[in-house]
């Protein structure tokens, strides 16, 4: 790989890594892994093996990151070389339980490194943001749709008189 393509790619994720690391560790300032166990699951995680999308995911459905249900990212969230590093990496530090953020930091940079090019980062990084957007996208509608109903529900009966 040209020297210039390997600092692009490095850019192009230290970029990505920052802008996740501002967004979403606001979401769990109580959650955090202590250095000796971060160290060791950065040991055992950074060679596991990849995984590909259509392998079982680990995941309840309840589990979620950043706002983003976990199963669905393990789905969709890209089946490149990328993608599926990123996946075994976080399979493995769940295992390790790592708290999530530190582990997507760590994993984000892994599948980098594997992937081992700028179009491989960058295609992995926009087929997990995709997912995620529409992740959350579904999730506002399904919200918005449950209020709407909950509130035409309490206004018809307001008309009826059922009201207090």
């Amino acid at each position: 790989m040209a020297p210039e393509i390997g600092a692009a790619t490095a850019a192009l994720d230290g970029t990505l890594r920052q802008i996740m690391d501002k967004t979403c560790s606001w979401l769990e300032p109580d959650k955090s892994t202590s250095a000796d166990q971060l160290r060791a699951a950065k040991e055992r995680c950074s060679n596991t093996s990849s995984r590909l999308a259509s392998e079982p995911s680990p995941y309840p459905d309840s589990y979620r990151y950043c706002g983003v249900q976990a199963n669905a990212m393990y789905y969709h969230g890209g089946d490149g070389e990328w993608g599926n590093a990123v996946r075994g990496c976080l399979t493995c530090m769940d295992e390790m339980h790592v708290a999530p953020h530190d582990a997507h930091m760590f994993c984000y940079e892994e599948g980098t490194k594997r992937s081992g090019n700028f179009f491989g980062t960058l295609r992995g990084y926009a087929e997990a943001v995709h997912e995620a957007l529409e992740n959350v996208a579904a999730g506002l509608i399904e919200r918005a749709t449950d209020f709407a109903s909950r509130s035409l529900a309490k206004f018809g009966d307001l008309i009826s008189g059922k009201s207090e």
